[in-house]
């Protein structure tokens, strides 16, 4: 098996504002659910469907599924990067472009752990202000268009830059 060059790559500024923006907003969205928690039914929306019109409730313990997932991917792309020689990668790795690659795949995971913290912050969000008749009772009709344009190209322009930094 062709052993890939095993090199420590340190976070760059950008990474670091990332990964400090990522955990101020984690935060944030911790102490909302903490400081409106008691102010919530018991029973809240927690499912929505394309239209982002309410089709499921359950318990507004819940709401702390969703924080519990943002810490854990948080936790573990901050440990995954430690190790971007074990990554899966779509094109071949040398010790000419290892130090290129490994650096771009660890961004990566910092931008991805961004991006699904405030995406996950702002389901959570939502729901919170649904559920306390805040605002108007759905998560948005153009919640689900948004995400899947957002994945689009955040997948095409990873991919780009994988290929441009072959």
């Amino acid at each position: 098996m062709n052993q890939r060059p095993k090199i420590k790559i340190e976070p760059s500024l950008f990474d670091k504002i990332t990964i400090f923006t990522t955990w101020s907003i984690f935060i944030l969205i911790v102490v909302y659910t903490f400081h409106t928690f008691s102010e919530l039914p018991n029973t809240i929306p927690t499912h929505f469907d394309e239209k982002g019109e309410i089709n499921g409730f359950s318990s507004k313990n819940t709401l702390w599924n969703l924080t519990g997932l943002i810490f854990i991917i948080n936790v573990g792309f901050l440990i995954l990067a430690k190790f971007p020689h074990k990554f899966n990668y779509i094109v071949k790795i040398t010790e000419e472009n290892a130090k290129r690659q490994y650096t771009l795949a660890i961004r990566l995971l910092f931008v991805t752990a961004f991006l699904t913290t405030v995406l996950l912050s702002f389901i959570n969000y939502r729901i919170i202000q649904i559920g306390l008749n805040a605002n108007q009772g759905n998560i948005g009709k153009a919640f689900l268009p948004i995400i899947l344009i957002s994945v689009v190209i955040y997948v095409s322009v990873t991919t780009y830059l994988i290929f441009k930094n072959k």
